[in-house]
Formats: C-alpha cells, structure tokens, sequence
C-alpha cells in the first residue's frame, strides 16, 4: 500500500467534509496496520507514518518517485515568459500567499505567474496572474517544461511531484514537510 502524506490526519480543516467523511469510512490506520508493507513517496512521510501511528518501521519502506523532467525550449506562443505554480487555492498549497508574496517580484521581473488549478472566489486573475483551471497532463508537462521559474510553496506535501517533473528549470521551494528532500 502506497502512503503519500498525513495531512488529512493533521490538518483536516483543509480538508471538505465530504473528504473528511471520506477518510474516516475508509479508515486508513486500520487498513496501514493490517497492510504487510507501507510504501512511502518520501522519508518525511515514512517518519511522519511511524510517529503518527505508531507502525513499525520494519513495515515501512520509503520508494521515492524520480521523476522524468526535460526541458523542451522557450516558450513561443507570445505569452511572454513566466513562473509557474500547480495547485487549487487553499490553504494548503499556499497559492494565495504565493500570489501576494512574490506578485510585485514578479512584476517587476517581467513574469507572469500561471497557475495550474482552479480560480477561487477570494482571488481572480490579475494582469499578471492567470488560472488554467483543470487541465490534461500534456498541457500541464508542455506548462512545465516552458516555464521560467516554478514555485512550490506548499504548507505539507508528501511528496513534491511538480519538483520532480520540472527538475531542469530553477524552483522556489518552501521548508516544509518533505519538500526540502527534492
């Protein structure tokens, strides 16, 4: 069984109710302590499994993603270029801070920000601020691989897929949970 992080257990604020009914019918630490090996994305998520939950760590392996990254080229279509950063805004992902942390930078640095995601009510696209909203994984890998800068500024991941699908482009990344081990 494939554990990616325990964010619903830590912070289920972040969470729907409808996902946080969900986790409880599903009942994960029952099902991690009847499993005969816990497969963690990152060494972050492995701890945090045995701490959390108290499993042995003879239960728990850490298979770390690797990722595929490659860098096509710059970006042609006019848009000038841009940072980029994948997620809906919420408080987990942090897109919102993001936005009004780095918004001047970025202006005054000739990049858009582009984000993968969905719009939300609190925010809308600004001049340089734009929302794909949901979209296939070519167009968020051809988003990545023409991107100047990507940002990962998330409060808890597990693991970091964007980091490692856009190794060759530079990155802003946050100190959290297991982020700073990519």
């Amino acid at each position: 069984m494939v554990v990616h992080d325990l964010s619903f257990l830590h912070e289920p604020r972040w969470y729907t109710w409808k996902s946080r009914i969900w986790h409880k019918l599903v009942m994960c630490q029952r099902l991690w302590q009847r499993a005969d090996l816990l497969a963690c994305v990152s060494k972050m998520t492995a701890y945090d499994l045995q701490k959390t939950t108290g499993i042995s760590r003879d239960k728990i392996s850490v298979v770390p993603y690797k990722g595929t990254g490659s860098r096509v080229g710059a970006r042609d279509d006019g848009g000038g270029p841009y940072a980029l950063a994948i997620g809906r805004v919420g408080p987990r992902k942090n897109i919102l801070g993001l936005i009004e942390g780095v918004g001047k930078w970025l202006k005054a640095h000739g990049l858009n920000l582009i984000v993968v995601g969905p719009a939300d009510k609190k925010i809308n696209s600004t001049p340089i601020t734009s929302f794909t909203g949901y979209t296939s994984e070519a167009h968020k890998q051809e988003l990545l691989n023409r991107a100047s800068l990507l940002f990962e500024v998330s409060f808890f991941e597990g693991i970091g897929l964007p980091l490692l699908e856009a190794k060759t482009i530079p990155q802003v990344v946050s100190h959290a949970t297991s982020l700073p081990e990519y």
